[in-house]
């Protein structure tokens, strides 16, 4: 119930700002009906109680003081009891009117999308820009933000998997919601969001799962990588790339933009790449903290190389050594020796190798797929303990998901990234160690027992020994 108290005479603007704001909601009424509802957080608002045509009392709101004056709220005062007098609904004139004055979708971008470049990565930021700015968007662009409604945004989007393609329509979808949310924060739009969750109402995305390298394809892999031609700077980088990424750990877009200050050939745990807090272009979102401009705050990724990763490097630097970067552009229009090699340079110097899928004995692997090789081996061949499980996670760069732990398990820099630095430069070694043990036998068959074989077994003597009931 709103305070019944004596209302205060309001002949201005400064008499409607100077009303007091009161533990509980009250109205001062100006006059004729016309009141203001001044709520308990400070809001005001021009508001008349009326009956509609059905002989029902309602209450019907003008809008809110600051958006309105006390001068515009008597003429829309008196628009609404001329629109009552001939019959009319006024609620159903007054979205009409908002309708017609509301900004485009187009107008609305202009406004939306600084903000939202300052919360997220530059090239999401520049992928945003770029499909709400499409030819193929334009028509919607044009409509006002009150003329659309879901069923409207959902016939768009499916039209757009058509001409375009469905993962196009997906973005479109998500966009669009991300800019009718902002509409409604900042009281440009007071209707629902026409695409809300219309994304998930598209044809679903057709995941493609592709092919790991097996461990007892390894010597058939650097078999195929030691014969390619290798002749210029190039072609040699490539081929120290392709023998170096099964031993590390790394995204490739993280080594194909490495630079050689990040090497720290020596330290408390051995050699050891620096990734820096923030690498253009690499997965390096890790804390929660707000440091930077854009409102996220990064921590250095610290990767531990094994002796073999080591004599690769030592390799590769008399070849890159005079540049920057380990692995620098050096063919294709624009490119310099400054510049990192594009994304796709390994991968398509896999498929020319011959793995590609044609085969039986070459998949068509990724470049990405030789991390699914060192997890899967040292999950079956190596971890026994959960500090070891964490030390894999953390070397894959991947933030722990178990509540409560995930939160509290951080560095100093408040990230996963320079924990178990032993235990995980032991990982590395071993699995530097174990591939080289695969490609001397020739065979992953031939390989000795492995740590969770030996512990296991170790385990059950144990309980063998310490508890002969079981045996009855």
């Amino acid at each position: 119930m709103t305070s019944a108290r004596k209302s205060v005479p309001c002949t201005t603007d400064q008499d409607i700002r100077a009303l007091e704001t009161r533990h509980k909601p009250w109205r001062n009424f100006l006059g004729r009906g016309l009141f203001v509802y001044v709520a308990p957080t400070g809001t005001k608002s021009f508001r008349f109680n009326y009956t509609n045509a059905a002989g029902v009392g309602k209450t019907h709101t003008l809008g809110k003081f600051g958006k309105l004056t006390l001068a515009q709220a008597w003429a829309a005062f008196e628009v609404a009891q001329s629109q009552l007098a001939q019959g009319q609904c006024i609620r159903k004139a007054q979205l009409r009117t908002r309708a017609a004055n509301s900004a485009t979708l187009a107008q609305e971008f202009l406004l939306w999308f600084p903000v939202f470049a300052l919360r997220v990565s530059a090239p999401y930021a520049q992928r945003a820009h770029a499909i709400l700015t499409s030819r193929d968007l334009q028509p919607l662009m044009r409509e006002k933000l009150n003329a659309l409604d879901m069923p409207a945004v959902l016939q768009f989007c499916r039209g757009l998997e058509i001409t375009r393609s469905v993962s196009f329509a997906r973005e479109i979808a998500q966009a669009l919601e991300k800019l009718y949310e902002y509409a409604r924060a900042e009281g440009h739009y007071r209707g629902e969001n026409p695409a809300h969750r219309v994304a998930e109402k598209l044809t679903p995305r057709d995941s493609q799962h592709w092919e790991a390298l097996q461990l007892d394809q390894l010597p058939l892999y650097f078999a195929d990588v030691a014969g390619m031609r290798a002749v210029r700077q190039g072609e040699r980088a490539t081929q120290l790339a392709l023998r170096m990424l099964p031993y590390l750990t790394l995204r490739s877009s993280i080594l194909r933009t490495a630079r050689w200050d990040w090497i720290q050939w020596e330290g408390a745990h051995g050699a050891m790449m620096i990734v820096p807090a923030f690498t253009e272009g690499t997965k390096q979102r890790t804390t929660e903290k707000r440091a930077d401009a854009r409102g996220k705050a990064y921590a250095p990724y610290r990767v531990p190389l094994s002796s073999t990763v080591v004599k690769l490097l030592c390799e590769l630097q008399a070849v890159t050594g005079h540049t920057p970067l380990l692995f620098p552009g050096f063919m294709g229009r624009g490119h310099t020796e400054f510049h990192p090699i594009s994304e796709g340079t390994w991968l398509q110097r896999l498929r020319a190798l011959g793995w590609d899928g044609s085969t039986p004995e070459r998949g068509a692997i990724t470049v990405h797929g030789f991390r699914a090789l060192f997890a899967t081996t040292a999950y079956t061949r190596y971890i026994v303990t959960r500090a070891e499980e964490h030390a894999l996670e953390f070397q894959q760069d991947h933030k722990l998901t178990e509540g409560v732990r995930a939160h509290y398990t951080r560095d100093k820099d408040g990230s996963h990234r320079g924990l178990l630095l032993a235990e995980r430069a032991r990982l590395l070694q071993w699995w530097a160690e174990e591939i080289d043990t695969v490609l001397k036998a020739g065979n992953a068959a031939q390989l000795p027992a492995s740590r969770v074989d030996m512990a296991a077994a170790f385990a059950t003597a144990q309980v063998n020994r310490n508890s002969p009931q079981l045996n009855a």
